[in-house]
């Protein structure tokens, strides 16, 4: 082979292993990104199942070992199904749950920031989702009397968040 084509081979060869490690980082830094919207993603959904859920919430924040505890799963079979059909969540709380605890207590402060604390308002949100998930629960439509008491409960629910949600924007008058 001639010394000019050795050279633009090595010249070539050289060029293509330096896009390749300057790619490297942006490929490193393009996945970190899916992986926090990922996280992101799956704090949001254990947010919302916590908050269907405040005796679950509760007890994972004194001992958050428990999304690791087959007895702690079998008495609680709601957080159980959840993590089974929540792969992300369950790897990612399972992998190190006192962190992910934390991060989802970032997540719950971070979403009530700037916002009028309504202790009796949140907890009739949490009543409301609590008896709509034992209505989920309840065997038989009970004369179509259980979905209708669903429907009733699921409109109050968007009645409370309506009135936290009025308050929070006019919290200069009391209404």
């Amino acid at each position: 082979m001639n010394p000019r084509k050795k050279f633009l081979l090595h010249f070539a060869m050289w060029a293509m292993m330096a896009a390749a490690v300057l790619a490297m980082p942006i490929a490193a830094s393009a996945q970190q990104n899916r992986n926090a919207d990922i996280t992101q993603t799956e704090l949001r959904n254990f947010d919302r199942f916590l908050d269907a859920h405040p005796q679950i919430r509760a007890d994972l924040r004194k001992n958050p070992a428990l999304v690791n505890d087959s007895g702690y799963l079998q008495q609680h079979t709601d957080l159980k199904d959840f993590l089974q059909s929540h792969a992300g969540v369950r790897e990612e709380v399972r992998q190190n749950p006192a962190a992910f605890m934390k991060a989802e207590r970032s997540n719950e402060s971070g979403e009530n920031r700037g916002m009028e604390q309504q202790p009796h308002m949140q907890a009739a949100l949490q009543h409301l989702k609590q008896a709509q998930a034992e209505l989920q629960r309840a065997e038989h439509d009970k004369g179509g009397h259980r979905v209708k008491a669903i429907q009733l409960a699921q409109q109050a629910e968007a009645e409370v968040q309506a009135g936290i949600d009025y308050d929070n924007q006019h919290d200069t008058e009391r209404h």
